[in-house]
């Protein structure tokens, strides 16, 4: 493509507001406002995901043109349109210069006067080493699609070690009229890590004490600069809530004998039993794999079992993960006490600590719903090569520690189906006992309060139906495919007048049962995963039949923008992004959100803390974590965490619980799993507060902290801040 030297008045304008002449910041696309005739890159109309408009055959349905008609800058934008349910624009800025080791942030405007409700726009990004071979790609999430406003869009990536140049691929879906302007790729700065809120507790020859807060990853080695003292830890909860800190210790030499000694808190007559107290060692992994070179070394993150006496390393900072479990309904008031370090059964330091309790608690079960997935057949067993128990002790054992998480379920759990019969050609269920025994023993042993509904499974995911004997088949992306619906576990299809109706006679009853035993436990049926755009019809005629049958039949589906075609969903779950979080299309009872954030970057480790206040500022009621031991499998590759961690996602978001160390013991849980608890507790404080001072004074009391859910600030200190105005807010009208 030829571009002209000379620029028109407005050209140069532009490109100075862009940043892309000589002195500025230098953007890589060349007439970026689009003042110039010849776009910066190249244009493709698609019918369908699958298939081209040949060149030629545009006719009306699809246009890429300059328009004077609106701009954000100079005279001209550039003009996207596509009236067609299944088409789209795709636009590709080609072979832009990056390199390994820094971010690099491509940004660009829109301005829609036109979409549908499950129109988005979404984008790849495509990696090229010298030789030209690729080496990387990603794509990212949907884009913000709100109408009759111009929408600061951003793309930000480090690019892959032996990169040179990448490709940005931007893909405009669904009927839509969409003005692009301004523009820009470049360089730009590293995100900040976050701040310490460390606090030196002691000194002595030996070692430094000091505590940290629970948001921040403790390093490993050293102490934070500018470390200012602490007189306390200083600590407030409600009723059924815990609170964690850090205690650290910083050697000056090696030295054995230590263990920790904690108080019982006293408020007058009353005390909190040292019971309160459970304490973890905090321990660090070898991130080997990071397009953030930051990242690379030592990581904190695993939480083992504390020992009960430890030895200082002669450099390493050894440090503790400790908790305050307040019980429901402990007396409001201010609780003191000193946890003692002793070595050789001498005091070697004293730890003051101050909790204030306030007047109210949290429920037993967290207003926030949320579904863990784990299921140890996952990824070929790859989760089993590490951990070598029986496999009932392991999810025994997981799901415990998702009851201290306050998890609502684990969405991969098998309960055992009732037994049934059919009789006249009608479904009848002749023995609930086993289904009972279950639930029972799931609600006592790990609190969950939701039951996924027995024999009705998932019926297909991003790649089509499943397969079914019977039905016809299909390709997609390497994968055989159902091209029908399959077969109901009592006869017929889900398509079929024969299928509908002996799922009526079923859930029907199963919703009755449940409705008269189980009150509080909701039942759901996750029946579709990430509905792909061609499925949309017969998917969406088969709810409407199931839905006529079982007006309150509870149905989950996953999926992206195309769920707003359907009607009758009590809960669509969609990633958290500007167009599923702004979509005028929400028409689902509930909306939850995935993948939980979460990630051992100490540049955004405290988003798995802000998930929750985000998932609230979004209007959602629940979150997703797709996986939680995911270890690699069979096609990735199977990696053990505790020493390759980021084989496979440099985040680490789907491994919140490692393999027993070493082989031995118990799962080991993370501090971005801890901070999803804390997060899921933060969101009952706020169901609290809105519900006493109203959503008006909330959002007022959070503002310092966090705007809109895609606007929070990356400091633990101001969150902190802002929790404790919420509480006591909430206490002085308790």
């Amino acid at each position: 493509m030829k571009i002209e030297k000379t620029f028109t008045l407005s050209a140069l304008l532009s490109l100075l507001l862009a940043g892309s002449l000589p002195g500025a910041a230098a953007n890589q696309v060349v007439n970026p406002s689009f003042e110039e005739p010849e776009p910066s890159f190249g244009w493709q109309p698609m019918k369908t995901p699958w298939a081209k408009v040949k060149k030629g055959e545009e006719g009306k349905n699809f246009v890429s043109r300059r328009d004077d008609k609106i701009a954000r800058t100079g005279k001209y934008s550039w003009f996207l349109f596509n009236d067609t349910a299944d088409g789209r624009n795709y636009i590709r800025f080609k072979q832009m210069k990056c390199h390994y080791g820094v971010p690099f942030e491509f940004r660009f405007f829109t301005k829609l006067t036109m979409a549908a409700s499950y129109s988005y726009i979404w984008y790849d990004v495509t990696f090229y080493g010298a030789d030209k071979k690729l080496t990387g790609y990603f794509n990212g999430p949907n884009m913000d699609i709100r109408t009759n406003r111009w929408n600061e869009q951003v793309i930000r990536f480090y690019p892959p070690e032996k990169t040179v140049a990448c490709s940005i691929h931007l893909k405009f879906c669904g009927p839509m009229a969409v003005y692009l302007d301004d523009a820009s790729f470049s360089e730009v700065p590293h995100s900040a890590y976050v701040k310490s809120l460390g606090g030196k507790l002691a000194e002595s020859p030996d070692f430094t004490l000091w505590s940290e807060s629970p948001m921040c990853q403790v390093r490993y080695e050293g102490l934070p600069e500018k470390l200012p003292g602490a007189k306390k830890i200083d600590l407030a909860a409600a009723g059924n809530e815990t609170e964690s800190f850090q205690l650290v210790l910083t050697p000056k030499k090696a030295g054995g004998g230590f263990s920790w000694e904690f108080p019982a808190l006293k408020c007058g007559g009353t005390s909190l039993s040292p019971d309160a107290f459970s304490c973890r060692q905090v321990d660090f992994i070898k991130v080997t794999k990071a397009k953030d070179p930051r990242q690379l070394g030592m990581i904190a993150d695993p939480l083992t079992e504390a020992p009960a006496k430890w030895t200082l390393a002669e450099k390493r900072n050894t440090a503790f993960f400790v908790t305050v479990k307040v019980p429901a309904g402990t007396p409001k008031g201010v609780y003191t006490g000193e946890i003692l370090l002793k070595q050789a059964g001498k005091t070697a330091a004293k730890v003051p600590v101050s909790l204030k309790v306030w007047g109210f608690g949290i429920p037993q079960q967290s207003r926030l719903s949320t579904f863990f997935y784990t299921s140890l057949h996952m990824g070929n067993y790859a989760y089993t090569r590490f951990d070598k128990r029986p496999h009932a002790e392991i999810m025994e054992d997981i799901h415990s520690l998702k009851r201290e998480m306050r998890i609502s379920a684990n969405q991969a759990m098998s309960i055992p189906a009732p037994e049934w019969k059919l009789v006249d050609g009608k479904v009848r269920i002749t023995n609930w006992e086993p289904f009972d025994k279950a639930v029972e023993e799931m609600r006592k042993k790990y609190n969950f309060n939701f039951v996924k509904i027995p024999l009705l499974k998932m019926l297909g995911d991003n790649a089509g139906w499943f397969k079914s004997p019977g039905r016809k088949t299909t390709t997609r992306w390497k994968r055989l495919v159902g091209a029908e619906p399959p077969a109901t576990p009592f006869g017929g299809y889900y398509d079929t007048p024969e299928g509908i109706r002996y799922v009526a006679d079923y859930s029907k009853q199963f919703l009755e049962h449940m409705k008269a035993k189980f009150p509080g436990v909701r039942p759901f049926w996750y029946i579709y995963d990430e509905l792909p755009f061609d499925n949309i019809y017969s998917f969406g005629e088969m709810v409407k039949n199931l839905k006529r049958e079982v007006p309150g039949l509870p149905l989950f589906v996953v999926g992206g923008p195309n769920t707003n075609r359907l009607s009758g969903l009590e809960i669509c779950c969609t990633s958290f992004n500007p167009c599923s979080v702004y979509s005028p299309g929400n028409n689902s009872k509930e909306h939850w959100y995935y993948q939980w954030a979460n990630s051992i970057n100490p540049a955004s480790v405290m988003n798995a803390r802000a998930f929750a206040w985000q998932i609230r500022q979004a209007r959602g009621s629940g979150g997703l974590l797709w996986f939680t031991v995911f270890c690699g499998s069979r096609k990735k590759g199977f990696f053990n965490p505790w020493e390759d961690p980021t084989a496979v996602y440099e985040s680490m978001y789907c491994t919140i619980f490692y393999p027993p160390k070493d082989g031995k013991g118990k799962c080991v849980p993370s501090q971005r799993a801890w901070l999803i608890r804390d997060g899921i507790e933060d969101f009952d404080l706020l169901k609290i507060a809105e519900e006493r001072l109203g959503k008006a004074e909330v959002q007022r009391l959070i503002a310092p902290w966090i705007k809109d859910p895609f606007d929070w600030k990356n400091d633990p200190a101001v969150l902190e801040k802002v929790r404790r105005a919420l509480g006591e807010a909430i206490d002085a009208k308790h």
